[in-house]
């Protein structure tokens, strides 16, 4: 029989690999699992392995899988062609799966078929993704690519087919799942992460770094931090594949809610564009969010949106974003610039920024105490006089947020065209209200400078 194929996983319950009669490519190929000299069940060749792809083996058919009802610790397990004696050979090279625990905290369930599809299935995505948004792997130099967010390796581990093509590195806050790596994929550089910003990368580091399921775990506020971080670390010319969960996602957040009993839940406002947050402990599986493309838009405003594909099929139904940087200087990122009392009807604050360069700003305005109509603008004025400030458009102010149970509301503003400087300059805000405001606060918040 001209048959191809290797018996490449083999844990005490799921064992898996491929099998090719390349005389009949079409047909499926039946084989018996061996324990110990004894056939324990029998599989076919049929499914599906995006990773025999970058071995160079096919399009990706030709998988079995068999899971044990009982565990076969100890057994010396063989996979061979059905009816006959031909057994398959064994990958020396194959990674071992994690143990049920550590796959309960990546995928939320102990299930290695799982794990090891979607791992390859998400890989080939990001990388046809990588691809389309014009990365050439040819036309760079030894190119790096971060797995931010790797856990113990679901999609990490299906890079071993590119080894010597790329450097790949991973982070994870999780010290057990980075360990993990660093013993099983030898391929790869993996080093623990906190919760928040900075990576211990140097700046523009990588070509391309891919998130699937991070952000989602993630509160307001830290994504700005890891939006800047992503720009810092990632080339002028690098791409980034990010996911979140988008509005087809708001149900199963309702029902976890509904299953967890406790934790605190919040709603932020831009422009009417949502961000809702449950929050128990954030950065896990206990702690998620929902947000709108047009929230996403925001948060990632110095980045462009070169593709956005709700309910992907990254991670399940995933929204999928594909982005590069708007410009090539430097990012600057002030999480809180004011927070100070109007008075009036007309109120102005002025506060000292440092440019280098950076031709475009934005940032949110917000008044949780506003009760009536009132705008506000931004201005950039520069010491050299004769050159004009660059203006934002003047845009309402969201009102009676306190009246609500929102966690914030927000407008968004932008300044496009600053001339370009290098030094001190003045931000200026002015805020016009319908009636005298007593004591209102105004926020200036996540100001990014680019």
């Amino acid at each position: 029989m001209p048959l191809n194929g290797s018996l490449d996983f083999c844990s005490p319950t799921l064992i898996g690999g491929w099998a090719w009669d390349s005389s009949q490519p079409a047909n499926r190929v039946d084989i018996e699992v061996v324990a110990n000299g004894e056939v324990v069940g029998r599989t076919t060749a049929n499914s599906w392995r995006y990773d025999l792809k970058a071995r160079g083996i096919g399009d990706g058919c030709h998988a079995y899988w068999f899971s044990s009802p009982t565990p076969l610790d100890g057994a010396f397990i063989e996979a061979r062609v059905a009816e006959s004696t031909h057994s398959l050979t064994r990958n020396q090279e194959a990674i071992p799966l994690p143990d049920g625990d550590l796959l309960s905290l990546v995928v939320g369930g102990r299930d290695g078929r799982e794990f090891l599809e979607t791992g390859a299935y998400d890989l080939n995505t990001i990388r046809n993704l990588l691809a389309e948004a014009g990365l050439s792997w040819q036309a760079r130099k030894e190119p790096k690519v971060l797995d931010w967010g790797c856990g113990c390796g679901r999609i990490a581990r299906h890079w071993q087919g590119y080894a010597g093509q790329l450097e790949l590195f991973g982070t994870d806050i999780d010290d057990r799942l980075i360990d993990w790596c660093n013993k099983n994929l030898k391929f790869g550089s993996f080093a623990v992460s906190g919760l928040r910003p900075p990576l211990a990368f140097p700046d523009a580091h990588f070509d391309a770094v891919y998130a699937i399921s991070v952000l989602t775990h993630l509160l307001f506020d830290t994504h700005y931090l890891w939006m800047a971080e992503i720009w810092r670390i990632l080339k002028p010319d690098g791409i980034a594949v990010l996911t979140a969960h988008g509005p087809s996602v708001f149900p199963t957040s309702v029902n976890h809610i509904k299953s967890a009993g406790s934790g605190r839940t919040g709603l932020t406002l831009v422009d009417e564009e949502m961000f809702f947050e449950i929050e128990q402990v954030e950065g896990s599986g206990l702690t998620a969010n929902v947000e709108t493309y047009g929230m996403f838009e925001r948060i990632f405003s110095p980045f462009r949106i070169l593709k956005h594909t709700p309910r992907s099929g990254l991670m399940g139904i995933q929204d999928v974003y594909v982005v590069a940087k708007r410009s090539q200087g430097p990012l600057s990122l002030t999480p809180s610039l004011a927070d100070c009392e109007m008075r009036g009807t007309e109120f102005e604050a002025s506060f000292e920024i440092n440019l280098s360069g950076q031709r475009r700003l934005t940032l949110l305005a917000g008044a949780p105490g506003l009760v009536w109509p009132a705008t506000v603008q931004l201005a950039v004025d520069l010491p050299d006089r004769s050159i004009p400030p660059a203006k934002s458009k003047v845009v309402p102010l969201p009102e009676r947020v306190s009246w609500s149970r929102l966690q914030g509301a927000y407008a968004g503003i932008a300044i496009n065209d600053i001339p370009a400087w290098q030094g001190t300059a003045v931000l200026r805000c002015s805020v016009n209200a319908s009636k005298p405001m007593e004591a209102v606060k105004l926020q200036l918040r996540n100001c990014a400078l680019f």
